[in-house]
């Protein structure tokens, strides 16, 4: 469901896997096709912020798959790949973020952007895995990126370029000592960037203030991961091999700790 109500979904009703659209008052709207004309199997990615833009992958032949967007009143092609694309997040401007998992083929994965007009490789990173592109509300990029053997979490601050590219020499590497391949960068309502990190033998989640990085979830005797903020400053994580879920005040107070193994997501409201 977009922010603006439209409910987007995948179905075969008609044959191929189409696109529809669904007003709200869901009940009495009737869904419109905006995959109709593409001889493709189609699935829907996910909304921009403001709902304006949807993104969508098709099916074209068994190693042959497109990324599109459609704007509510055109569809563009904007990458082709062969395999899995996954992780997609959306800047506050409308600049879309994913990565090429690259499965079953010597590649590693790398991330991609689109600005609007074309995609660029974000990661420029051959030789290692990058994952969990991750758009803070002040247009910085952060991803997890494995180089010279290490994973590192790296920010791009969202402006800089070079030769058409995202300028990496700009990239900040955030607390390189406890950031592993687990580590998934989260920004949290604060604006500040959080992820896990081990110092010790569990996995912990650590809050970046720009400088120094502290232990927030705070405990040391089992993994934590998972982070997630609502809006208010409310935030909850797992501890998956416990299993327990924890949420957590604006003043990092435990509210809630229940059994539960998934990792927490909280709605937009």
């Amino acid at each position: 469901i977009s922010s603006n109500n439209v409910l987007a979904f995948s179905s075969e009703q008609d044959g191929d896997r189409d696109i529809y659209l669904l007003d709200y008052p869901f009940t009495e709207n009737k869904p419109r096709n905006i995959t109709d004309e593409l001889d493709t199997d189609d699935w829907v990615q996910n909304w921009s912020p403001d709902g304006q833009l949807l993104a969508f992958q098709s099916k074209i032949s068994d190693d042959q798959r497109m990324l599109s967007i459609w704007d509510g009143e055109s569809i563009s092609h904007i990458y082709e790949y062969q395999k899995y694309l996954r992780e997609y997040d959306w800047s506050t401007d409308g600049r879309l973020a994913f990565t090429n998992l690259y499965r079953n083929s010597d590649k590693p994965a790398e991330i991609f952007l689109w600005d609007g007009d074309t995609v660029t490789n974000v990661s420029q990173n051959p030789s290692g895995e990058d994952q969990f592109p991750a758009w803070g509300e002040d247009g910085q990029l952060a991803f997890n990126s494995e180089r010279e053997g290490e994973y590192d979490i790296l920010v791009w601050d969202g402006v800089s370029m070079t030769n058409g590219l995202t300028d990496t020499t700009t990239y900040k590497n955030i607390a390189p000592k406890i950031t592993g391949y687990y580590s998934k960068p989260v920004w949290t309502s604060s604006g500040t960037l959080s992820f896990s990190g081990t110092e010790g033998n569990f996995a912990q989640i650590y809050e970046w203030d720009g400088e120094t990085a502290t232990n927030i979830s705070n405990v040391p005797s089992i993994h934590n991961l998972g982070q997630s903020w609502n809006k208010n400053g409310f935030w909850a994580f797992t501890a998956p091999y416990t299993p327990v879920i924890y949420v957590r005040n604006e003043e990092n107070q435990t509210v809630l700790k229940t059994e539960g193994q998934s990792l927490p997501k909280w709605s937009d409201g």
